[in-house]
């Protein structure tokens, strides 16, 4: 298999990077952002000309007080999950 690696942290995908088989490319990329997501598919098919698995078992679970939970932290959260 060829594996396209995608996480946000660029530094703990390329930790991680040596455990995959030879050929894989980590990808940086926030799965919030349509644009972000739109880069890293771009750069996955150019890399290997197509796609036929998708895993996808990203997920965020932060932590904060209710009263300290804004739109925005709610919006960035489920925007990744």
């Amino acid at each position: 298999a060829r594996i396209a690696a995608v996480d946000r942290n660029l530094d703990g995908l390329q930790a991680m990077m040596p455990k995959l088989p030879d050929g894989a490319m980590a990808i940086d990329a926030d799965l919030s952002s349509k644009v972000s997501v739109s880069d890293m598919a771009a750069r996955a098919l150019d890399a290997f000309g197509r796609v036929d698995i998708l895993v996808n078992c990203a997920g965020t679970f932060p932590i904060w007080p209710l009263a300290e939970t804004t739109v925005e932290r709610w919006d960035a959260a489920q925007g990744v999950n």
